[in-house]
């Protein structure tokens, strides 16, 4: 399958996939960046998309960097770009490290991730056909 990807920006890059069984596709940044410790910032890939040509509905998630989390703390924030968007395709990153982040142009800075999209109807029930053990306990119900 294809997807079409356009560049908004001179120092775009378009998204790669550094091995044939990543998961993700690697978004580049188009500045240098910096995210001060404890802050969150947008930033922009200078891309965007048309997965139109894709014959399966699909939209992608953006995801963070492992090794960015693990030596910086830099985290994604959100991030569903939906099917119809033909805007930049940025990555929300919060800094959850004791120091500055920079960001060069042309780091990777995030991945996404393709999913196919079901389209589901919605229905309203008025009762449960199958009650669970779990019911509507929620947060810390299994356990620590």
């Amino acid at each position: 399958m294809k997807i079409g990807f356009n560049k908004l920006n001179e120092n775009a890059t378009i998204p790669t996939y550094s091995n044939q069984t990543d998961a993700g596709m690697d978004l580049y940044a188009i500045d240098d960046e910096c995210i001060p410790s404890g802050e969150r910032k947008l930033i922009e890939t200078g891309i965007a998309w048309e997965p139109g040509i894709c014959p399966q509905k699909i939209y992608m998630q953006i995801q963070g960097r492992s090794g960015h989390a693990y030596k910086n703390g830099i985290i994604v924030l959100g991030g569903v770009i939906d099917e119809d968007y033909r805007g930049d395709i940025g990555a929300i990153l919060y800094n959850t490290g004791h120091e500055d982040f920079y960001i060069k142009k042309g780091d990777r800075i995030a991945q996404g991730v393709i999913h196919a999209l079901p389209m589901l109807e919605t229905v309203e029930i008025k009762e449960f056909k199958n009650e669970t053990e779990r019911g509507n306990t929620g947060f810390g119900s299994t356990g620590n």
